[in-house]
């Protein structure tokens, strides 16, 4: 048996052998072992790229929602008649101190300092920050970027809206939002003797940029620390670019170091590189689906109030775009608008306003029964939109029903409200108007209905007895001209009444 053993050993050991069987298989596996390699380090490199961008974009989304929440606590204590009877008329500095003062201690307040500037001479008339009154010039704050946010600001007088930018102050780093104090009652603003601006400014300080971080599940996020290799940076920008201040946060690049070592030593065989690349390609998929999960949630925001969950307009344009396209179709649309909410929101502040917001939001999607045809357009402004068969009847009885829900105090938390409702109605069909006159219409008939008071609806008519008609607005100027003796007599024609 020994010369047969060595026989085939020499068979085995020939260089045939080794050229056309043992060479090419050493050579098929490394080169298995090398694509898949490859494949495993372009896969991760890939997911490391999504990941990065990833964050990169939600650090810009925070940013900018976070400027966006400042823009509306200027605009919401801006736009106030109060406001505007303290500090246009005769600035009243200890209203101002009052009404808007910042402690740093104080969770609840959004801004670190707040200032009022004198329209006309471009001077800080009062300042707070930390309880405190600093002295500082305008462009101690702003440089020489003031006259460009005040062009930012809509030149129409019936426009209103308040600005956002980010500054490097002598404080450091902050985003500021600026507007105009104006008085809603339209009596009120002509009577103002000069012009004011209320500033908000928001310190970007370490601690804020963290609980940012945490909150959008960003690792260890900072402002304009050294570059690093194991950290992301991304530059935050806005529209007027001032200043654009630069975030990092802790990558995952050792991780992948450390998990390319484990995949070296699993690479040894085949079987282990198809593990690895199937747990690769599962944790690629995952990220994946993470990121589509991240996209809808952003598009669901994009179309859903975040207080009450109903839809906005954005929401509200789309379904009537879908509702009013192609023939035979007809709709109904219900605009309420709460009554004695702005008491509520002064009187208990502006948590328990947003407790009676979601309160009657719930209220009106029960009575409408369907979460696709209820929106939230902003403020205490609700539309309901109906269609199908007899839309006009059915939207009369809904506003009926709501109106009489609506009637019983609403519990918040510990205490209870009584609100109102005043709601214009509207119709139209493919036949008689254009679907997007809807909620002009609807807008209209709201405004009529709180003249008649609170609690009740009022349906749109476009007749000629209509006080709001323009015809009628020419019956009354032609009656003025018939009383007036100095004009010269004409001769009398018998008018037909409509």
């Amino acid at each position: 048996m020994a010369p047969e053993k060595l026989h085939i050993w020499s068979k085995l050991s020939n260089w045939r052998f080794i050229a056309a069987v043992a060479l090419p298989m050493l050579i098929a596996g490394f080169v298995a072992w090398l694509q898949t390699s490859n494949l495993i380090h372009e896969l991760v490199k890939i997911s490391e790229k999504a990941d990065y961008t990833q964050s990169q974009n939600l650090i810009q989304s925070a940013f900018k929602a976070h400027r966006k929440q400042l823009e509306d606590l200027n605009y919401d204590n801006a736009y106030w008649d109060e406001a505007a009877r303290n500090v246009n008329v005769e600035p009243d500095l200890d209203w101002i101190k009052e009404t808007w003062p910042t402690y740093a201690d104080d969770p609840n307040i959004l801004f670190d300092m707040v200032m009022v500037v004198d329209g006309v001479t471009s001077k800080i008339i009062a300042a707070s920050r930390d309880g405190k009154t600093p002295k500082l010039a305008l462009s101690d704050v702003f440089g020489d970027n003031w006259p460009k946010l005040l062009e930012a600001l809509p030149a129409d007088p019936n426009k209103f809206e308040a600005v956002s930018a980010f500054l490097k102050t002598d404080n450091g780093d902050a985003i500021v939002a600026v507007a105009p104090i104006v008085a809603s009652d339209k009596k009120l603003a002509t009577t103002r003797s000069r012009p004011h601006y209320l500033v908000f400014l928001r310190d970007l300080d370490a601690e804020l940029v963290k609980n940012l971080g945490d909150h959008y599940m960003i690792s260890d996020m900072a402002i304009d620390r050294k570059p690093e290799p194991s950290r992301g940076t991304v530059v935050v920008s806005d529209e007027f670019g001032f200043y654009s201040p630069t975030f990092s946060w802790l990558t995952n690049e050792d991780a992948f170091a450390r998990s390319w070592q484990l995949w070296g030593s699993a690479l040894k065989t085949l079987g282990v590189t198809l593990l690895v690349f199937l747990g690769i390609v599962a944790a690629y998929w995952r990220l994946m689906r993470k990121l589509q999960q991240s996209e809808i949630k952003a598009v669901h925001a994009s179309f859903h109030d975040t207080l009450t969950g109903l839809g906005n307009r954005a929401a509200f344009n789309q379904r009537l775009n879908q509702l009013t396209t192609g023939k035979n179709w007809s709709c109904s649309i219900a605009f309420a608008d709460l009554d004695g909410f702005k008491t509520v929101n002064d009187t208990l502040g502006h948590d328990v306003g947003d407790l009676l917001l979601q309160k009657v939001s719930a209220i009106i999607l029960k009575s409408a029964g369907s979460l696709d045809n209820v929106f939230r357009l902003g403020g205490d402004e609700f539309v309901v939109l109906l269609a199908g068969e007899n839309p006009q009847l059915a939207v009369k009885t809904y506003a009926t029903n709501l109106i009489e829900a609506l009637r019983l105090p609403v519990g918040l938390g510990d205490t209870t409200a009584t609100v109102g409702l005043s709601i214009g109605i509207a119709h139209a069909t493919s036949n008689s108007s254009n679907g997007h006159e809807l909620l002009r219409n609807a807008d209209q008939a709201m405004y009529r209905a709180k003249k008649q008071g609170s609690n009740s609806f009022v349906e749109f008519t476009n007749t000629p007895n209509d006080p709001e008609t323009p015809l009628h607005e020419l019956k009354r100027i032609s009656q003025r001209l018939r009383d007036q003796e100095r004009y010269l007599p004409l001769k009398r024609q018998k008018i037909r009444r409509p």
